[in-house]
């Protein structure tokens, strides 16, 4: 299971986690899981193409394994210079976009409908949002 529950709370995806999500699932459906602050199971994120692979607990160390051997089988040098190739295309953008979740978070903090969330969360009740 794997959720944004920002939203749930009154403020913005923030540290680069809304990047990434439009990365992996496309604006469609990463306004779909940030916005509806719901978990997705892992075979729908599978699906979705948010992860490559899923196993079992007792698969899992097995699959990091076959991985990792497959990883250091390779020349060093070029893997290295290939990641870092794919980071820096895949990134690009992201220090503009830093600086813009600073400012929504910022904004989103000092809002009516934040302290609202809050107070609901503690009192164990629904929030009422009113858009300021």
């Amino acid at each position: 299971m794997l959720g944004y529950p920002e939203i749930n709370l009154g403020i913005n995806l923030n540290w680069l986690g809304l990047p990434l999500a439009l990365r992996l699932i496309g604006p469609a459906k990463a306004k779909k899981i940030v916005i509806g602050g719901e978990n997705e199971n892992a075979d729908t994120l599978l699906k979705w193409g948010f992860y490559d692979e899923v196993h079992s607990k007792e698969q899992l160390m097995k699959a990091a394994e076959e991985m990792a051997k497959l990883y250091a089988s390779k020349p060093p040098i070029a893997a290295q210079m290939i990641k870092r190739s794919v980071n820096e295309l895949t990134y690009s953008g992201d220090d503009a976009i830093m600086h813009m979740d600073y400012d929504q978070t910022l904004l989103t903090h000092e809002t009516k409908d934040r302290k609202e969330a809050i107070k609901s969360f503690f009192e164990k009740r629904d929030p009422e949002y009113k858009g300021d």
